[in-house]
This record gives structure tokens, C-alpha cells and sequence, in this order.
């Protein structure tokens, strides 16, 4: 199963889709009476940040895909920027942005940072996915041309005759119709006149 940048936003969003699932301070934390921190892959944690909640759906959906999870953080920095790009001046550097939009602006501009970057990133993939199918698709037509057209027994194929018969033609076989050279030279010769 391919697992995409989308794949892993929208399942970080289902992780803190609910306000009480959300942390604004902590990356990740478990809930019961001690409020104790804990890692992101520890089984109990419930409550996460935004890059916790990030980091949680890549131990989930894809382990050891470090590709997808930083191009998760990239989608989300790049749509950070563009709701943002006052704030974004301010706060570079790593996670910076996201993290002042996570622990300042709350868990609904959370929410609509993750559902900006998140259709994006399907559109994105929509895109190289239907770029692929064309690809395919005109790689299938020149096959099937080739394969009509190209017999390496032959070389060049023509229906020979009757249309329900079709009997490869040796390329040597084919007729040219043999032109004259004094027909060359009238033609020539006309065109020269006009």
C-alpha cells in the first residue's frame, strides 16, 4: 500500500480532530492523573501537538518513510507561510512557524493549516498521477502502432489485398511507382515558367 504526503495529513488531522486531543505546549503527552510527557510512539499517548500528531501518523502509517514525513512538514510549512506570511518573517528557522501557529493561534488555525496543506497535497498528487496515466497511455498507443505496423520478421507491414486478409509484406515488395526523368525535368521546367 502506498501511503502519500496526504495520506499522512489526513490522519495526523483524525489524531487531533477533536480540541481535547490537542496539546498546545507539549509535542505529545499521555493522559492520566500525572499529565506525564511521553514520546510519540509510546501506545498510551492521546494527546498531541501539531508535529506530534505529525510524527504520530508517520510511526503509524509508515515507518522508516522519512521521505513522506519530512515532505509532510514541508506541505505544512509551505501552506503556513502562505496563510501567514507576516507572521512567517518573524518566525523562521526550524518548526518555528508552526509551532507559534500551534502553541498562539489555537487549535482551529491548526485544523485549517493541516486542511490547506493537506488538499494541496492531493491536488499535487492528483496531478502526478494523471501526468503518469498519460505517460502510459501514449507509451501503450506507440506500442500498439509499433506492434501493428513493425514485424522484425518483415520489417514494414501492409494489409495485402483484401481487407480481411492481412499478410505481412516484405518491405522489399512494396511498389514505388518509377518516375521518369523527363517528367522531373517538365515539372521543373513549369515551375520555372510560372
Amino acid at each position: 500500500m502506498t501511503i502519500t504526503v496526504a495520506d499522512i495529513l489526513d490522519y495526523a488531522r483524525a489524531i487531533i480532530s477533536d480540541p481535547d486531543d490537542w496539546c498546545k505546549d507539549h509535542f505529545c503527552a499521555r493522559e492520566d492523573r500525572n499529565g506525564m510527557l511521553v514520546v510519540c510512539d509510546y501506545p498510551e499517548a492521546t494527546v498531541f501537538s501539531l508535529d506530534g500528531a505529525i510524527t504520530r501518523a508517520r510511526i503509524d502509517l509508515a515507518p522508516g518513510r522519512d521521505g513522506e514525513f519530512m515532505a509532510a512538514f514541508h506541505a505544512l510549512d509551505h501552506a503556513a507561510l502562505d496563510m501567514f506570511p507576516n507572521i512567517g518573517l518573524k518566525h523562521t528557522g526550524y518548526n518555528g512557524l508552526r509551532t507559534y501557529i500551534n502553541r498562539v493561534l489555537g487549535w482551529k488555525a491548526v485544523m485549517m493549516l493541516l486542511d490547506i496543506a493537506c488538499a494541496r497535497a492531493r491536488r499535487y498528487e492528483n496531478m502526478v498521477f494523471a501526468a503518469e496515466q498519460e505517460i502510459r497511455m501514449e507509451r501503450a498507443l506507440q506500442d500498439a502502432i509499433l506492434n501493428e505496423c513493425i514485424d522484425p520478421a518483415f520489417g514494414i507491414l501492409e494489409a495485402a489485398g483484401d481487407e480481411d486478409t492481412e499478410q505481412p509484406v516484405a518491405a522489399a515488395e512494396f511498389h514505388i511507382p518509377h518516375v521518369e526523368e523527363n517528367d522531373v525535368q517538365v515539372n521543373d521546367t513549369q515551375e520555372n515558367e510560372q
